[in-house]
């Protein structure tokens, strides 16, 4: 066989081999999570006199504390605006001083706050939403059923793993933890709070100024 034969066959091998190690295709994205449809309201609200009332009664028995979950704090305007994080307020591997996050003393306003690593719950997202309100959605979308046990998907450890979702990571924790809306572990807001379709829009509800009017 000729050099040149001999060429020709290693080139044909290559091509040949080159043709069937195609790269991988890249799985499509996933859809966003299907979330009951809240209906709009488009006048001004009052934070103190429509929206705190409602976070009192359902939210802040648990995001009122230092140590709330992610540290998302319900029970005034400046709490709600300053969102979550996924930083711990405990953190008892670290072997270095951790720098406190309280509320009115360790930094103030929105910007400081995510200069500190806290997300948003009250802007809108990419899906026209906040994070807020597709918790609460989502919530609504898997109700508990009454008189019954929880799921033993539904930890309530006081020292259970907690998924600090941020806005953009919500899908994936929708999908992972379909019954992690909230309220948490209870019943979905009442028909006179947050019935899908039918009441107020949580977004409208959580204005961005204490004085009730959104910009």
């Amino acid at each position: 066989m000729s050099r040149t034969s001999r060429l020709a066959i290693v080139l044909a091998l290559f091509v040949s081999l080159g043709s069937s190690c195609k790269a991988p295709q890249e799985a499509p994205p996933e859809a966003a999570v299907a979330l009951p449809e809240l209906a709009t309201e488009s006048r001004a609200v009052s934070f103190e006199r429509e929206v705190k009332p409602v976070l009192e009664a359902r939210c802040v028995v648990c995001h009122a504390c230092y140590d709330a979950p992610c540290q998302l704090q319900l029970g005034s305007y400046e709490g709600v605006a300053r969102g979550a994080t996924k930083l711990p307020v405990y953190d008892t591997s670290r072997l270095e001083n951790a720098q406190p996050t309280r509320l009115g003393i360790d930094a103030h306003g929105v910007d400081a706050w995510r200069a500190r690593g806290f997300h948003p719950v009250q802007d809108a997202s990419a899906s026209g939403e906040s994070l807020l309100v597709r918790m609460l959605a989502l919530g609504a979308a898997h109700p508990f059923t009454a008189s019954e046990k929880l799921p033993a998907t539904v930890g309530l450890d006081i020292d259970r793993a907690l998924s600090c979702a941020a806005p953009a990571e919500f899908d994936a924790y929708a999908r992972e933890h379909p019954d992690g809306g909230m309220p948490y572990g209870a019943a979905p807001l009442g028909s006179r709070r947050a019935r899908p379709k039918a009441q107020p829009r949580w977004q409208s509800l959580v204005p961005t100024s204490r004085s009730g009017r959104r910009s």
